[in-house]
């Protein structure tokens, strides 16, 4: 009968390692997982923070055109005058 139990813990033993070592391979699977995801989401904000950054260019640079624009038709004192000359 001993020699039964022992071969049963024995069993339970080499069931549970090989438990533990899927879990091990899971955990180590999900965390190189993670870790590709926080590559691709730092990446990603760092195009939208370029994207961003373009866009605030080219709104400063026609704000620019727009207001160089108005200076070149407007009067000295900063009111158009629309009156027949």
């Amino acid at each position: 009968m001993e020699v039964t139990t022992q071969r049963s813990l024995c069993r339970l033993r080499s069931c549970r390692l090989g438990t533990s070592d899927g879990l091990i391979i899971t955990i180590k699977k999900k965390i190189k997982w993670m870790d590709s995801m926080s590559e691709l989401d730092k990446k990603h904000k760092k195009e939208n923070v370029e994207m961003l950054e373009e866009a605030k260019n080219a709104l400063s640079l026609k704000a620019d055109i727009d207001f160089r624009g108005h200076r070149r038709f407007a009067e000295p004192g900063g009111i158009m005058d629309f009156g027949e000359d």
